[in-house]
C-alpha cells in the first residue's frame, strides 16, 4: 500500500510523491510491525514512475503553444498535448506493469527474509512470526531463550604503537 500511494503521488508530481512517501512511511511504521527500512524503500520506490506522469520534464514542455522548449513545434509546427504523450498506451502500459510488479517484488523479498512479518502488530498470534517485536522506543525485544549480550568496553590501542611520524608501527 505504501508503494501504491507514493507511486500515485509521484505520477501526479515528483515532489509530492517524495513528501507523501516519507510521511506515509513514518505513519505506517507507527501502526504496522515491519522494518522501517523496508517501508522507506517501498515509499521511495514509488518515485520510479514520476517521469511517466504529468510532471515529467518533456511532456509539459511540449504541450503549450509557443514554449521555448517545445522543439517538436519548432521543427514540425505541431503541438503535442498530454493525450499524445502522457496518456498513450506505450506510456501507460509500462507504468502499470511497474506499479503491479514492484509490490510483488517487495512482498516476495520480505517474505524470503528470515523473520519477516508483514502483519499489523496486534494480530500476530503465538508462534506466528519469528521477528523481534518492536518496543515503543524502537528497540527490539530479545528473542525467547536468547541470552542478553554483555557490553564489553572497547579495547584501546596504546599510543606507544606509533612511530616518529605518527604512523602505526
Amino acid at each position: 500500500m505504501t508503494f501504491l500511494v507514493a507511486a500515485t503521488a509521484s505520477w501526479l508530481n515528483w515532489g509530492f510523491g517524495l513528501v507523501i512517501g516519507a510521511i506515509l512511511a513514518r505513519e505506517v511504521a507507527k501502526r504496522v510491525r515491519l522494518d522501517f527500512g523496508w517501508l522507506v524503500a517501498a515509499a521511495y520506490s514509488g518515485w520510479v514512475i514520476w517521469a511517466s506522469g504529468v510532471s515529467s520534464s518533456i511532456a509539459p514542455s511540449q504541450a503549450p503553444h509557443g514554449n521555448a522548449l517545445n522543439i517538436v513545434q519548432k521543427l514540425t509546427g505541431v503541438v503535442l498535448p498530454f493525450s499524445q504523450t502522457v496518456f498513450t498506451a506505450f506510456k501507460l502500459i509500462p507504468t502499470l506493469v511497474v506499479v503491479v510488479l514492484v509490490p510483488v517484488v517487495f512482498v516476495a523479498t520480505a517474505a524470503g527474509q528470515r523473520g519477516a512479518d508483514l502483519r499489523p502488530a496486534g494480530r500476530a498470534g503465538p508462534g506466528q512470526g519469528s521477528g523481534p517485536a518492536r518496543q515503543p522506543g524502537g528497540a527490539a525485544e530479545p528473542l525467547a531463550g536468547a541470552e542478553p549480550r554483555s557490553r564489553r568496553p572497547r579495547r584501546r590501542r596504546p599510543r606507544g604503537d606509533l612511530d616518529e611520524q605518527g604512523r602505526l608501527a
